[in-house]
């Protein structure tokens, strides 16, 4: 890693990075008192996004990576129950204990640590950087290709599979080379394909089909983008690409790919007609779209440059 000092990534603070002033102590042991004694412990991990109902832990990897990470498992809800069994350990009467310690008073004191505004965080604030790529060694500064150590304040919530290597990529170019039949043109547009995608912009509004017969590289070549990429890409069922022969489907998986930066699907029913309408900038704004196929898609409904 280089050792540029993190400053030089932009950062976004919390809303509030300075804790609001108490002007009244809370009473001791009451719901305020213990969620405000939460929050202080956990101020440095902990954010809730309002907007989405959502709480973020901050992970660290082995090496100097930092990622946040959406709770799903209630961690949060446990180590309130967790602080509330401390806190009764101090109190002297058994009554008083067994009243801290319900469920009443636990889901009272997780929605008052929601309201907090040390960790109050908005939607716009995750991943804002488009030109940042988080991996497990730390930040990339995909505009220079400069190093930093991870950074919670750059609020990324995805990680690649693995870090930047010194080394060359001797089988990634040979397989490159074999799948473009020693095209060194080809292969160098294929390099800047995968290094787009890299990025969350889409200045350059592309669209990648990748059409073939089988066995040439399309899917090898995909899937070891979206594998380096991780939870930046997404895996997309063809038809929110395609209109299918058995009928339009509801887009329920467009939810699933808000955020990425690399959305694929292979396979498609031939003939199949572009759903135009839903592939537009709109709806993914940070995302590339790519589709390798075997089978042929109707000419008459080929996406525009503004796909």
């Amino acid at each position: 890693m280089s050792s540029q000092t993190i400053t030089d990534v932009p950062s976004q603070p919390p809303i509030f990075p300075e804790p609001i002033s108490q002007m009244v102590t809370a009473p001791p042991f009451s719901e305020d008192a213990l969620a405000l004694a939460y929050t202080e412990r956990h101020k440095d991990d902990l954010r809730f996004t309002a907007e989405i109902g959502k709480y973020h832990r901050l992970i660290r990897t082995e090496d100097s990576g930092v990622c946040w990470q959406r709770d799903t498992v209630l961690r949060t809800f446990s180590e309130v129950r967790e602080l509330i069994r401390e806190e009764s350990l101090t109190v002297e009467s058994a009554a008083k204990q067994s009243k801290l310690c319900t469920a009443a008073t636990v889901s009272a004191v997780e929605k008052l640590v929601r309201f907090d505004q040390r960790t109050a965080m908005t939607v716009e604030q995750w991943d804002a950087n488009t030109m940042l790529l988080n991996t497990p060694s730390g930040l990339i500064g995909l505009e220079n290709g400069k190093c930093f150590p991870g950074d919670p304040l750059a609020y990324c919530t995805k990680q690649t599979a693995c870090g930047p290597s010194s080394g060359a990529p001797e089988l990634w170019l040979k397989c490159l080379d074999t799948w473009t039949a020693g095209d060194k043109g080809l292969a160098e547009y294929l390099k800047r394909v995968a290094g787009y995608c890299l990025t969350g912009e889409t200045s350059e509004h592309q669209f990648f089909f990748l059409h073939g017969s089988g066995r040439n590289g399309k899917s090898v070549f995909l899937n070891t983008i979206s594998g380096i990429l991780n939870s930046y890409a997404r895996i997309a069922p063809p038809e929110v690409f395609t209109m299918p022969k058995s009928g339009e489907k509801h887009p329920t998986a467009l939810a699933g790919l808000v955020g990425c930066r690399l959305a694929l699907a292979t396979e498609t029913e031939a003939n199949s007609r572009w759903a135009r309408k839903r592939n537009s900038r709109d709806w993914l704004p940070e995302t590339r779209l790519q589709l390798a196929t075997c089978a042929a898609i109707s000419s008459n409904s080929i996406p525009d440059s503004n796909c």
